[in-house]
């Protein structure tokens, strides 16, 4: 049964949010089916109610066994949960207090009402999104992460700062932006820019190799190489450093349905690059010197000149440590490739090996040919021999037969001449 009402569950409890009213009648039906009364229960018990078997049987017209069996459904169902990839924590319980039967615990997917308000905080903090933007994802993940009980409560927690949100002067939305420059990043797509440098410099194109998306001080940024075509066509970089944009001055993008590569010594370190207190957007070699010139006073000046000096510095130890890399991957390059040739030679020498013994494996199974023919023929032969043994044993044995019959006849006349002869050395005495 639990399985069966399973997607119902989802079903109901979705949409008895936006129709309170019509699952109230529903449920205030005497005699009502058995789906229905259980997912009744389980949505209020969602809710933080409390679930008095007397009241629900009076409520749907049926005994307190039936209602005791409908908790124990639920249960089971909640008890199926536990196996999946989030267990769900929650189980039913009775309340002597209440004298009904709550939910305890908590779903595995969902987000404790700690971890829901922090990260409501940190977006409401970061006003890095429209106020359309911003109400939209809170809705969704309330909706979504936080327990129907708890639901109400996070909801008054940000009400007021969310109400007084102010977003940033650009208004422009972004999240779908982030979304596919993300996947341009992933799949190594050239893009093409339309790019705001400022309210007073216009737009410029830029094709770039997109290679991180950063969050610092209410923007995205877009981390990426500026490309230029060379004699060939090809696309090399126009700079050695990156650049950095500000995505909401993305004003157009396109892909270029051309990749790039990137190298392992060339890759994007973002670690390393939020270290940096404030990003330089792409101003040109003047970027520090507009900075300094821009102070508001002596105090605002010192304070930039020291900013200046950190990031020279961090720049000049950042480059060491990059050459340092790079000379690391060298000497591995030369080192694997040296490995690569030993390698290489080894096969070459087993390949040889191998065609060597290929060769005389060859050799022993003609010879074993040649031995299965002789030995064949001899077969033959012995077998020819052995008839002509039998046929010479069968003469012998003929003749031997005649010579003892020619003995008899002899021995039978000789016989026969003394008995004559007898006879007439007889008669005529």
């Amino acid at each position: 049964m639990v399985k069966n009402v399973y997607s119902e569950i989802t079903y109901y409890i979705l949409y008895s949010r936006n129709n309170k009213s019509e699952v109230k009648r529903c449920s205030m039906k005497p005699k009502s089916s058995k789906n229905i009364r259980v997912l009744d229960i389980y949505a209020r018990l969602c809710e933080g109610k409390s679930v008095n078997k007397a009241e629900d049987a009076k409520k749907f017209g049926v005994d307190a066994r039936t209602i005791q069996r409908d908790i124990d459904d639920i249960r089971v169902f909640l008890d199926e949960r536990q196996m999946g990839y989030a267990p769900d924590g929650r189980s039913v319980v009775y309340d002597r207090n209440d004298k009904g039967f709550v939910m305890a615990g908590s779903e595995g997917a969902m987000m404790s009402n700690s971890e829901i308000l922090a990260v409501s905080k940190i977006l409401l903090g970061s006003r890095a999104f429209t106020k359309k933007e911003i109400n939209g994802i809170l809705g969704k993940m309330i909706n979504g992460c936080v327990p129907l009980k708890n639901m109400k409560l996070v909801k008054e927690l940000i009400s007021n700062e969310q109400f007084h949100y102010v977003e940033l002067g650009h208004k422009t939305y972004i999240q779908d932006k982030l979304w596919h420059i993300g996947t341009d990043i992933k799949e190594h797509n050239l893009i093409e820019i339309k790019y705001s440098r400022g309210e007073h410099t216009g737009v410029v194109t830029r094709i770039i190799e997109p290679m991180a998306i950063l969050f610092s001080e209410y923007y995205f940024y877009l981390n990426a190489f500026i490309v230029k075509p060379d004699k060939d066509g090809k696309y090399v970089h126009k700079y050695d450093y990156p650049a950095i944009f500000r995505i909401d001055r993305i004003k157009e993008y396109k892909e270029l349905r051309e990749k790039f590569q990137v190298s392992y010594a060339d890759r994007f370190e973002e670690g390393e690059f939020r270290k940096r207190i404030q990003f330089m957007y792409e101003r040109g070699d003047t970027a520090m010197i507009e900075s300094l010139l821009g102070s508001a006073d002596m105090t605002d000046f010192l304070n930039r000149v020291e900013y200046v000096s950190d990031v020279y510095e961090y720049d000049r130890n950042l480059l060491t440590q990059y050459q340092i890399t790079v000379q690391q991957v060298a000497d591995l390059k030369v080192s694997v490739e040296t490995e690569k040739a030993e390698l290489e030679a080894m096969q070459e020498e087993y390949g040889q090996q191998q065609a060597s013994l290929e060769t005389i494996l060859a050799q022993k199974r003609s010879q074993m040919g040649s031995y299965d023919n002789q030995l064949a023929t001899a077969q033959a032969a012995a077998d020819e021999f052995k008839q002509t043994i039998a046929a010479q044993n069968q003469i012998i044995k003929e003749e031997e037969r005649k010579q003892r019959e020619a003995e008899k006849a002899a021995e039978a006349a000789a016989k026969a001449a003394a008995a004559a002869a007898k006879a007439n050395k007889n008669s005529n005495s």
